[in-house]
């Protein structure tokens, strides 16, 4: 397959979650709801970086622009599921840094049409962080009650989340030590198409799953 064909494929698999999450959207709590304006950024980002690749053979402006937006999508999420004020803090004040952070990797290291790996990198770095934190958070919250992680859905998108960020930046150091005359090097690319298509299938999962897996833990 070609890479507009795949494109589109894992277009139609980032937009699958959104459906799902409009359509219990009433059910859901505020982190995520949060989370669902998470997902649809995500996917606008996709959709207008395909058609600029398609139109003017280069996205690169569109998903450095995304990478902030979404970044800091995702830092609200997750500053939706704490309590503690002081906590609340620190998140808004990593939002504050991250956005600083953003303008000037675009205008001091990098260009906003070139790939800012260095930000990437610093998002890979935040957002990994973030999912363990709110993973033990979730654990120390509900260890005194009955719960099942299993069907805990804030617990499974940090999971989620986390194993992306592991897979991607694997993936980064192995294009940096293998060519593209490596054998096998084409596997490298399928195995980042795989991940996202899984990642956002288990995302689709999990607001389908979500009236359920709220009513098992008796919320």
């Amino acid at each position: 397959m070609n890479y507009y064909t795949v494109s589109l494929i894992n277009l139609i698999l980032f937009f699958l979650p959104i459906v799902i999450g409009i359509k219990h959207y009433n059910h859901l709590d505020k982190a995520l709801k949060v989370f669902l304006f998470f997902a649809i950024s995500s996917s606008s980002g996709e959709l207008i970086a395909f058609f600029c690749a398609l139109i003017f053979k280069n996205n690169l402006p569109i998903y450095n622009l995304f990478s902030i937006i979404n970044l800091v999508l995702l830092c609200g999420y997750f500053r939706e599921q704490l309590i503690n004020e002081s906590q609340k803090k620190a998140i808004n004040l990593l939002i504050t840094f991250s956005i600083l952070f953003w303008l000037f990797s675009i205008f001091y290291l990098h260009s906003i049409n070139s790939i800012n790996s260095i930000f990437l990198g610093y998002q890979g770095i935040v957002t990994m962080c973030l999912s363990a934190y709110i993973m033990e958070y979730i654990v120390f919250r509900q260890s005194r009650t009955v719960f099942n992680l299993k069907t805990s859905p804030h617990f499974l998108i940090a999971f989620l989340l986390l194993v992306y960020w592991c897979f991607s930046i694997m993936q980064w150091i192995l294009y940096r030590i293998f060519t593209r005359e490596t054998p096998g090097f084409h596997f490298l690319d399928i195995s980042l198409i795989v991940i996202n298509m899984s990642i956002n299938f288990c995302f689709t999962i999990v607001f389908l799953k979500y009236p359920k897996m709220i009513k098992s833990n008796g919320h």
